[in-house]
């Protein structure tokens, strides 16, 4: 959240940027950390998408063929909201 409030700070941009931003940023550390393909990736955003809330961690893994640990490190940086 207080890096959220910092980019809608000083410089005047939109809530969908900063989302962008913040998911563009998300995506490429779950790739040079994990060193997961950016299919994989995708699966998990759309997974993440289409599920109902709450989904449980292991449901998103299996079906975007990763592992649980990959979706928790993706998830956390959006905190508590997905």
């Amino acid at each position: 959240m207080t890096e959220l409030l910092r980019h809608l700070g000083p410089t005047p941009t939109t809530v969908e940027a900063v989302f962008k931003e913040l998911l563009e940023k998300s995506f490429t550390r779950l790739q040079y950390q994990s060193g997961i393909d950016a299919a994989k990736v995708e699966s998990i955003c759309r997974a993440l998408a289409i599920l109902r809330p709450l989904i449980p961690i292991s449901i998103v893994a299996e079906i975007s063929e990763t592992s649980e640990g990959a979706v928790r490190s993706f998830v956390s940086d959006f905190g508590h909201s997905i």
